[in-house]
């Protein structure tokens, strides 16, 4: 029984080891940053004046960085601007969030450019870490700048009654830890098991299993 009991507890250790070890070691979620307004300026060439906007930046919180300063930045998958009349258009360079707790601001950077896009700064924004979610809040322009996109060069030059938000979705892929205490709550389970087992048959001698009391009373011949 002892040796069964063993087994079992090694096997289990062995399992959460390799899943440690074959894990990746961070288990992210999407995020997504939201800005919802009224824009005025052109997108390849055509004008737009005082239409609705969506601009949308998709990442990772795995990406995110900070400096330990209030300041986190995030490399994003992708900038998608919805603009009413014209349809989508994506960002053609790669682009990063970022957001200040000082400055209480928070805005795309093309990171071609080396220049940002679209800030915006809102009350809000002094105590946002740039990954968790983040209910629709209002806040204001101070910075824009043209950027390329899969329609032409999208130029902002106003944009009024902004709304900011965050949001994401967890991931469905269990941490390593998690996956790790499955492995050992099966051991455990197993050992349990096997427990309720020895005491259910307190007539065996312990350690000894039924084969071999038959195998024993065989060889006596009686």
């Amino acid at each position: 029984m002892r040796s069964i009991c063993s087994r079992l507890l090694r096997a289990a250790v062995l399992l959460g080891t390799f899943v440690l070890a074959c894990a990746p070691p961070a288990i992210a979620a999407p995020v997504a940053y939201e800005l919802q307004g009224m824009a005025t300026g052109t997108i390849g060439g055509s004008s737009f004046s005082n239409d609705s906007f969506t601009l949308i930046g998709t990442g990772d919180t795995s990406g995110s960085v900070s400096d330990g300063f209030g300041n986190s930045y995030n490399n994003l998958y992708s900038l998608v601007l919805s603009l009413n009349g014209f349809g989508t258009a994506s960002a053609s360079d790669p682009m990063q969030f970022f957001s200040s707790q000082s400055g209480t601001v928070a805005g795309f950077t093309d990171l071609t450019l080396g220049s940002d896009v679209f800030d915006v700064s809102g009350p809000a924004l002094a105590t946002y870490d740039g990954v968790s979610g983040l209910s629709p809040t209002s806040v204001s322009s101070f910075f824009l700048f043209g950027f390329p996109t899969t329609q032409g060069t999208a130029n902002i030059a106003g944009a009024t009654n902004l709304t900011f938000f965050v949001s994401g979705a967890p991931s469905s892929i269990p941490e390593p830890g998690t996956l790790s205490l499955t492995g050992l709550a099966f051991a455990a389970a197993s050992i349990g098991y096997a427990r309720k087992r020895r005491t259910g048959h307190r007539h065996r001698a312990p350690g000894v299993c039924a084969s071999e009391r038959l195998g024993d009373f065989a060889s006596s011949g009686t």
